[in-house]
């Protein structure tokens, strides 16, 4: 599936029309039953894009228990409940609305939290009526460099969520952005905590740098940075091995041509 160019034309000025009609419905109910309510996350960096926003993630001082007692006239599906995030539906579509995160040696959770224990500056976003985009962590620059960066020590965060790993590639093959420095460093360093993850999860990410516009980018940062040994280990295999018939200095891994290289890697994961 090929995506059209990016468009560069970046939206900072987010009002209450470019928010999907359900998330700016959760977030006013939430506010008006005394709990500051916030749209964040991907959504957010996507309008900033001027892209279209598929998933809309909300996040909310109110707990998994208040979040169902406000939405108790509509269908609120408790999946994710333990981590802090329940599913409110409103006119058949969800919306993962979750209780702001925060580090442990926090006191009380709150909104800056809650970013900064989120994946990257880019994401590390949130927007709200009265003050449009809240960005604590230079995320706004981030996108305007096109840059992924793990907020603030991407180890840490890592650590929190090893697929974060995978994610950080797929943005930079979606987005046509670049993983900084310190934080190729942090998935290189820590790569054997992907074993942790399950497989289910690995495949949609998987499966996401594989549609992305860019998979071959996608498949070198794999073995770069040592995924892709534990992932797809059939394929890491073909790192270094030549083969007649193609160009000087390529080998069996780099002479993929994509169409046949999707659907064969899809094929596996199924």
């Amino acid at each position: 599936m090929i995506k059209k160019e990016k468009n560069h034309k970046f939206n900072l000025k987010i009002k209450s029309k470019d928010i999907d009609p359900g998330a700016l419905f959760i977030i006013k109910r939430l506010n008006d039953s005394g709990y500051e309510a916030l749209a964040v996350g991907g959504c957010i960096r996507n309008l900033i894009l001027g892209e279209e926003a598929h998933d809309w993630d909300i996040t909310t001082k109110a707990t998994p228990e208040d979040i169902s007692e406000v939405f108790k006239d509509y269908k609120v599906i408790p999946v994710g409940k333990i981590f802090g995030t329940v599913t409110v539906v409103i006119e058949h579509t969800n919306y993962e609305v979750s209780t702001f995160k925060k580090n442990k040696s926090a006191s009380t959770p709150n909104l800056f939290e809650d970013l900064r224990n989120r994946d990257f500056t880019i994401n590390a976003l949130a927007w709200r009526e009265r003050e449009g985009v809240i960005d604590y962590f230079n995320g706004l620059e981030d996108i305007k460099q096109k840059i992924i960066r793990g907020v603030e020590d991407p180890v840490e965060r890592i650590k929190e969520d090893p697929l974060r790993m995978l994610r950080a590639i797929r943005l930079a093959c979606e987005l046509d952005f670049k993983i900084d420095k310190t934080t190729l460093q942090a998935i290189e360093e820590n790569s054997l905590l992907i074993k942790k993850v399950s497989p289910e999860r690995i495949r949609d990410e998987f499966t996401k740098i594989l549609l992305s516009n860019y998979p071959r980018r996608g498949f070198k940062l794999l073995h770069r940075l040592g995924l892709l040994i534990f992932i797809l280990p059939e394929l890491q295999k073909c790192v270094g091995i030549c083969r007649e018939n193609i160009c000087e200095g390529e080998d069996l891994f780099g002479d993929q041509p994509a169409t046949r290289f999707k659907f064969t890697v899809i094929g596996y994961f199924i």
